[in-house]
Formats: C-alpha cells, sequence, structure tokens
C-alpha cells in the first residue's frame, strides 16, 4: 500500500503529460507562463508579436506589425529640415527578426534608397535608426538624411492610425 501512495503522484503526472500530448499540447510551451519552460521571443514571434507605433527625431511616426517573427509593413515618416517637407518610407516586403534584430533597405525612384536597423530593446519596446539618400528635392531640402526612431507595443485591438 505504501508504495501505491508514493507511485501514485509520479504515475498521475505521467499520466497527464500524455494527455496533453494526445490532445497536441507542447508540454513545454504549456508550462511556460509557470516559468517552467523557455521559449525565445525570436521562435514565434513571442513578446514581439502585434502592432507598434513609435515616433522619429524628425518630427514623424513609425509603424509596423510583428507576425511569425517578421516586422511587416513598416511605413517611416520623417519631416526635412529647414524646408519641412514630409517623406514617407514604406518597407513592404517582410523583414526578419534575427537575434532580436531586423534591418531592411527599399529602392527610392529615381536612384536614392533607404535603409532601417531596428532591435527590440525590452518587452514591448523597439528602437533604431534609419538614411536615406539621392532624394530628388529643391534646393532647400537635402537630398538625403538620417534619424533615429523609438516604437512600443500596442494592446491588442489598438488601431495605428493608418487604417480607415
Amino acid at each position: 500500500m505504501r508504495c501505491r501512495a508514493r507511485c501514485a503522484g509520479p504515475a498521475l503526472l505521467a499520466l497527464a503529460a500524455l494527455a496533453l500530448a494526445a490532445a497536441g499540447c507542447d508540454l513545454v510551451d504549456s508550462l511556460t507562463p509557470f516559468g517552467l519552460g523557455s521559449r525565445g521571443p525570436d521562435e514565434s514571434g513571442g513578446t514581439y508579436s502585434g502592432s507598434w507605433k513609435g515616433t522619429t527625431d524628425a518630427e514623424g511616426e513609425v509603424t509596423f506589425t510583428v507576425i511569425s517573427s517578421e516586422v511587416n509593413d513598416l511605413l517611416l515618416t520623417h519631416t526635412l529640415s529647414p524646408c519641412g517637407l514630409a517623406l514617407e518610407f514604406s518597407f513592404s516586403e517582410p523583414l526578419p527578426i534575427e537575434g532580436g534584430e531586423f534591418s531592411g533597405q527599399i529602392s527610392l525612384d529615381p536612384q536614392g534608397q533607404a535603409t532601417v536597423n531596428g532591435r527590440f530593446t525590452a518587452a514591448g519596446a523597439a528602437s533604431g535608426t534609419y538614411s536615406f539618400s539621392a532624394l530628388p528635392t529643391s534646393a532647400q531640402c537635402p537630398s538625403s538624411g538620417r534619424g533615429s526612431f523609438t516604437a512600443e507595443l500596442l494592446p491588442p485591438g489598438t488601431p495605428t492610425g493608418d487604417q480607415p
């Protein structure tokens, strides 16, 4: 009798684990909220997943969405000084997140380009830099520039402002 009482606990735990596995539940993922498993944010998007919104140091905004460890639809605005011309850079191709960082480059008409480099700095926070060059502008506006941005993860269901 004594053995049954001591063995019943581990046996029930093993049966519960088998039942979870049979139901298609990953035991490590199931235990993660309790601190018993570990999953880095890169593996599934983790804490990165969702809509992000922030500001640039040039009176602009940055918005993007993270899905499946990729930054999607990154939109960045920059106001040129001293002319006040507002520029908008749209990175429509997904940017992979590797080691908590992402980067991308787009071509601008006729021969310009824009680049972005970002890093997820803490739970729900990101920051980065961007640059652009060879833009066709007037004599009062520079044809190249750079800036930085910060962004934060929005609560689920919060509109980013670029939706109708």
